[in-house]
């Protein structure tokens, strides 16, 4: 149920950042997140006082799971189609089997490193796929790679920090609940964020997005903006 949350992310993402910039949007993102969990910051009179390991995996959880992952994930999919995002994004099971096996020393059988093997495949080939649609493919980047080719390596970094977002969270939740730690590091996300989303949300022309809300999200026949 959480890597389809997941997915619905990217789909809702993809249009999004052609109307929004990306600070301001994963700004967004913790805001809105951080008032539906206001309520599940209170302490419960049963937790455990912290320890310092316990605030340095918070952090970590945090600003890997949410910060870092966000601003991966908006940067990739702008440069890269919503499907090749979406496939790259389903290694994340196989990531989070690789990253188990290095720091909970969890087993990994051969029926996974298969599940491994088929991921690097399917991110390999969309990898060199080109898309007529996209405006980055064919277009230089960094290195003389394609601007695509780095959105699909952007999503996969987006893929470790989701993976280590994962087993930092197995440790967490034999101290803490699950309400709990997502609230506490939307609020640090949330921290994390705010100085670019401010940046960013100063430069923005907010009047400007009536314009493509009902075009971005729901395109006419013709295909057109709305904003010029």
């Amino acid at each position: 149920m959480s890597m389809s949350l997941v997915g619905s992310y990217i789909a809702l993402s993809k249009p999004l950042v052609a109307v929004l910039p990306v600070f301001l949007l994963a700004w967004l993102r913790f805001g809105i997140g951080g008032l539906a969990m206001v309520s599940w910051l209170r302490k419960p009179s049963n937790e455990p006082t912290w320890s310092p390991h316990t605030r340095r995996l918070l952090f970590l959880e945090s600003f890997l799971g949410n910060f870092l992952f966000s601003i991966c994930m908006l940067f990739g999919v702008s440069l890269t189609t919503a499907v090749a995002a979406g496939v790259v994004m389903s290694s994340i099971p196989a990531v989070v089997a690789v990253l188990s096996r290095v720091f909970l020393n969890e087993r990994i059988g051969k029926r996974t490193w298969g599940g491994i093997a088929c991921a690097a495949i399917g991110i390999g080939l969309f990898s060199l796929q080109k898309d007529a649609h996209i405006h980055a493919a064919g277009s230089p980047g960094p290195l003389g790679l394609d601007l695509q080719v780095w959105g699909n390596l952007l999503v996969f970094a987006a893929v470790v920090c989701e993976a280590a977002y994962v087993v930092i969270g197995k440790r967490l939740t034999e101290g803490l609940g699950p309400k709990r730690i997502s609230a506490i590091i939307n609020l640090w996300g949330f921290v994390l964020v705010t100085p670019l989303g401010i940046w960013a949300a100063w430069r923005f022309d907010f009047g400007a997005v009536g314009d493509c809300w009902c075009f971005t999200l729901w395109p006419p026949a013709s295909g057109r903006c709305g904003c010029g």
